[in-house]
């Protein structure tokens, strides 16, 4: 699908492409935002209107409204100036739910109505087990029932980790709980102790991956999970069920992705984005795809962690020293 998480946008900020923000998603028919304001990630500034520079830490947590403020609370533009239509490859600038830092309902509640009323395309949530992180799902839930407009997504489940069957069934729910707008990243992930500690199996993730999906089709289509047995419901409102995204990096699996999915999140922009390494990783994507017999450009989407304000590069660093040091 070529415009996967995109659903209405409210435009008042222009990003050219080679210039990366936060948390973005590439969508070959999505508004573009072009070119008012600029991110330089390598510099480390945000320019608003070519005035005061901000500073600006990737990668790192913030509140959506104080960076909807740099990103987005543009002035208009000058006199004599206008804003201008641009045209290529464009990109939905989405957020991702505080998941697995620390927060609250109030911080859940706010944070779900600032995305929704923003100019974000999407609103994001991850999965972690051994982390102080909170229940995928239950975020998930919570986000449906909270927003209106914005695309929700997994971002992602470790799929093999759970019971397919189980995972459908949450995963219909929370569809009519949006009304369709959801959107299932997946993957295998690389902790094993995640695995572990609900029992699941790290053997054959990958191939199991595959089956699993097949498994969550035939239950979002009606067919029962076993002879003699009902469906199990409730029916997704998407026909057919939500699109997966793969979150896969390596050939191979970006090549096993494309015989199920509708694109790929990259995770490789996590910790910083180097253009010339990013466009390659792009370019491999899309020519996996079309050598797997895909005639339909590939969803691509990636993340780039973020700090902003007093302290942000120690943030940055605790954050990301005690979500990777399990590696």
């Amino acid at each position: 699908m070529n415009d996967i998480g995109v659903t209405q946008h409210r435009p008042v900020t222009r990003l050219p492409r080679n210039l990366l923000p936060v948390n973005w998603i590439l969508s070959p028919k999505s508004l573009e935002f072009g070119m008012w304001c600029t991110i330089d990630i390598g510099v480390g500034t945000v320019e608003i209107d070519h005035g005061a520079a901000l500073p600006l830490t990737p990668p790192g947590v913030m509140n959506p409204l104080s960076l909807a403020e740099v990103l987005c609370a543009v002035p208009e533009p000058p006199t004599g100036a206008s804003w201008t239509e641009t045209t290529g490859s464009t990109m939905d600038i989405a957020m991702t739910m505080p998941t697995m830092v620390a927060h609250n309902r109030t911080d859940t509640l706010s944070w779900c109505r600032a995305i929704d009323e923003g100019p974000w395309s999407s609103l994001a949530v991850p999965e972690r087990v051994t982390y102080p992180s909170h229940s995928w799902v239950v975020e998930l839930s919570a986000a449906a029932a909270l927003t209106e407009r914005v695309r929700l997504w997994t971002t992602i489940i470790v799929l093999p980790a759970h019971d397919a069957v189980d995972v459908a069934k949450q995963l219909s729910s929370v569809d009519q709980l949006s009304n369709g707008r959801l959107t299932v990243g997946i993957g295998v992930g690389g902790r094993e102790h995640d695995y572990k500690a609900i029992s699941g199996s790290y053997e054959r993730r990958w191939s199991r991956m595959d089956e699993q999906v097949e498994t969550m089709r035939r239950i979002w289509n009606g067919e029962p999970p076993f002879e003699g047995a009902d469906p199990v419901g409730p029916p997704p409102v998407q026909a057919g069920g939500p699109p997966f995204i793969a979150g896969a990096m390596g050939p191979k699996a970006i090549a096993r992705a494309a015989k199920w999915a509708n694109g790929v999140d990259d995770g490789s922009t996590v910790f910083g984005i180097d253009p010339a390494a990013t466009d390659a990783a792009f370019s491999r994507i899309r020519d996996i795809w079309a050598a797997e017999g895909r005639s339909d450009a590939p969803h691509i989407s990636a993340s780039l962690w973020y700090a902003l304000g007093d302290g942000a590069q120690d943030r940055l660093y605790d954050y990301g020293y005690s979500y990777m040091k399990i590696f």
